[in-house]
């Protein structure tokens, strides 16, 4: 009896946990595209053709835009991972596809920046910072002076423009429990 008991009890836990974390592989692959997007938004955003040089080597400029990207790249890794670990890994065809959506989100920002809305000419950039923020810069991105989809990216992957605005470095870097978060994102949904 005790043994027929115990049996029941550990098949009712394995089951209740093997369903807990099902993975659809599907649904994440379209995640996975929706943050190559984002990457690609804040990569044209930081090396675009149609900025100055004196913007691309800006210090706040770039690392701005570079922990934007980290936060959304690296959780990608851990995902990648995961599939391999559940026998749902990603074939090379498959990360070339996702890999091709970069250049989807560069398009949103080349056309934003070749737009010029705010007639900077050679220093038009997306966002342009102004004074206010609570940071040691004392920067902040100016409303309205980016893409709604970059508004979006940073409001899905939970990113504080003050924190992207944080020099140092140790600031730069994105937490362990941040790159865990959003990994979990990309597996169970947003």
């Amino acid at each position: 009896m005790y043994k027929f008991l115990i049996t029941i009890f550990l098949f009712i836990f394995l089951s209740q946990n093997s369903h807990g974390e099902t993975l659809d592989r599907d649904a994440i692959k379209e995640r996975l595209k929706q943050g190559y997007i984002c990457a690609g938004i804040f990569g044209e955003a930081q090396f675009s053709d149609l900025l100055t040089t004196e913007i691309i080597t800006t210090h706040f400029y770039g690392m701005y835009h570079s922990k934007a990207s980290d936060i959304i790249i690296k959780p990608m890794f851990i995902v990648f991972k995961k599939l391999k670990k559940n026998k749902m890994k990603l074939s090379k065809e498959e990360h070339k596809e996702l890999e091709s959506y970069l250049a989807d989100g560069s398009k949103i920002t080349k056309n934003y920046l070749s737009e010029d809305r705010f007639n900077l000419g050679k220093n038009n950039m997306v966002p342009i910072f102004v004074k206010g923020g609570n940071n040691k810069t004392g920067l902040i991105p100016k409303k309205d002076t980016e893409p709604k989809e970059m508004i979006a990216c940073k409001q899905k992957y939970g990113m504080d423009e003050d924190d992207l605005l944080t020099t140092g470095v140790m600031s730069t870097k994105v937490s362990k429990k941040k790159i865990k978060a959003i990994a979990e994102k990309y597996l169970f949904g947003f």
